[in-house]
Formats: structure tokens, C-alpha cells, sequence
């Protein structure tokens, strides 16, 4: 899919329908999820930008490349990005970080790696769900900043953040804020695997 050096975007599910793609896509295209159903991939190697919009099924990737060091992911929708092979590669990593965006989640699974030089989850007025890492393989985050906002939580279950279970993960910073909330706010939560955070101060 795109045999030219001009960049094309692609949007994808209008009809809701759910989808295997296990061809090539391609060079300096876009990607834009829509509509209800799924989308795997197993063979991508664009370098645009990924947009899993808000309403939408999720992208499942199963090997290949996506991304690029200049391109932009954003997370609009619960479950957006399931990963279990491959690798993903950003600027900016956003989760959630839209207004309509609550719940807005994604996992690093398998084997799957990525490198992306932000992450961002929420904003003070918008809480994303969790973003998850599960892997074999490496994940860079690059800078971190988790936000929520949802009224009051005085339980003792976890706020919605980031969550390691497996993998070996860097940050070079992770930044924990809470808007409006009373009780517990943004959340790390690391089950295993390591974090190693470049600048602790």
C-alpha cells in the first residue's frame, strides 16, 4: 500500500467491519482507525502517524514497524493499541489526552518494542485507563507525565496510570499530577519487570 514518495493517509473502518491486513503498508503514509471493529496488522512498515480515534475499535499489531522518530500516536479509545510483535516508534506517545478521550488505553505485549521520546496519559481535565507493558522486548518512554482527573477516589483500588508487569523499560522522566481529585491520583504501578529513570530528580 503506497508505492509513491508522496505521503497518503488512510483511514480505516468506516464500516465498522473488523479487519486482518497481513500485506505491506508502507513509506510516509498515516494511519487513522475508525468505526467499531478491529484492525491487525502483521506487516506494517509506515512511518506516518498512527490515530486510533475516539469510539473506535482497537489496532492490533503482530509484527512489522510502525512510526517514526517524527511521527505522533494517539490513544483515543479504550483498548486502542494491542501490540504483541513488532516495533513502534514516536515523538509523542497520547493517551487520553483529549476531552471525550476518558478510558483511553493500550498494551505493550509479547515481544513487541518501542521507542518513543514522550509519553503522555490524561490531562487535568480528562483520565485516561491504563496504558500497559508486558513484554519480552524494550520499551523508552522518553519523558512521562500522567494526569487524571475523576472527582473523588478514596478507594483502595489503583487509579488509572501506567502499569509494568514485564519488560525492560526506561523513562528519562515520569511526572505524576492529579486535578480535582481527592484521595488517589495518577498512578505508576510496577508488577515486575524494571524501570530505570534516567533524570530522578
Amino acid at each position: 500500500l503506497n508505492d509513491s514518495s508522496a505521503p497518503v493517509t488512510l483511514t480505516v473502518g468506516g464500516n465498522n467491519a473488523s479487519t486482518i491486513y497481513g500485506g505491506q503498508f508502507s513509506g510516509p503514509s498515516s494511519l487513522i482507525k475508525v468505526g467499531t471493529g478491529s484492525l491487525t496488522l502483521s506487516n506494517a512498515t509506515y512511518t506516518g502517524k498512527t490515530t486510533i480515534a475516539a469510539a473506535s475499535g482497537n489496532l492490533t499489531v503482530a509484527g512489522g514497524s510502525f512510526g517514526s522518530g517524527s511521527a505522533t500516536v494517539t490513544l483515543g479509545v479504550a483498548n486502542a493499541l494491542a501490540m504483541s510483535g513488532g516495533t513502534a516508534t514516536a515523538a509523542n506517545v497520547n493517551i487520553g489526552i483529549v476531552g471525550g478521550q476518558t478510558g483511553a488505553s493500550g498494551l505493550i505485549g509479547g515481544n513487541a518494542s518501542a521507542n518513543f521520546n514522550a509519553t503522555s496519559m490524561g490531562s487535568s481535565g480528562n483520565t485516561p485507563g491504563n496504558f500497559t507493558i508486558n513484554t519480552a522486548g524494550s520499551v523508552s518512554l522518553g519523558t512521562v507525565a500522567v494526569r487524571r482527573n475523576q472527582g473523588n477516589n478514596t478507594s483502595s483500588s489503583p487509579a488509572n496510570g501506567l502499569i509494568i508487569s514485564n519488560g525492560s523499560v526506561s523513562a528519562a522522566s515520569v511526572t505524576l499530577a492529579q486535578s480535582g481529585v481527592v484521595g488517589r491520583g495518577a498512578e505508576l504501578n510496577i508488577n515486575g519487570g524494571l524501570l530505570t529513570i534516567t533524570d530522578a530528580a
